[in-house]
């Protein structure tokens, strides 16, 4: 059996896209399309607290703090998940 041995960081770059790309499909299937009752403002909290609050951290910790990166990178994770929370509300 063919065995690979990653590094520590790439390791954890790919564990984070996999659960980047977990929370966006979650996000695009869990928001609803209309807030007009308490639990889609509970859905539409987790969501937010999803992507602007868990995966921001994650990519601190995991890209920047293990990875050994430049702190200004974490824009970027920051400024997709903006893109794609704005995008999911244009569809609707």
């Amino acid at each position: 059996m063919l065995k690979i041995r990653l590094r520590r960081p790439a390791k954890y770059r790919i564990y984070f896209l996999i659960l980047m790309i977990i929370v966006y499909w979650l996000g695009f299937n869990l928001l609803p399309e209309q807030l007009t009752q308490t639990s889609e403002q509970l859905s539409l909290a987790v969501v937010s607290a999803l992507y602007f609050v868990l995966l921001p951290l994650l990519y601190w910790y995991w890209i920047i703090k293990i990875g050994a990166q430049k702190s200004w990178k974490i824009l970027g994770s920051v400024d997709l998940s903006r893109v794609i929370f704005r995008q999911h509300g244009k569809t609707l």
